[in-house]
């Protein structure tokens, strides 16, 4: 089994408020932060690097929510 590096997820469709929101995570939880703008992306993220340290969701994501 090969480990992925530890990352951060923001899914948020709102970009000025996400890179707000990845540049705090970024420095208290000293991860990747990865930042994405709808819950397809998310899903492919997740999919594709395991599950996330942290997550933040916007509940109301364009094409994939909740």
């Amino acid at each position: 089994m090969v480990l992925q590096p530890r990352y951060a997820l923001i899914a948020i469709s709102n970009l000025s408020r996400g890179a707000s929101f990845k540049r705090m995570a970024a420095e208290s939880l000293q991860v990747d932060v990865v930042l994405v703008r709808d819950g397809d992306a998310a899903l492919h993220e997740i999919a594709e690097r395991g599950a996330p340290v942290a997550l933040i969701v916007d509940p109301s994501l364009p094409r994939v929510d909740g």
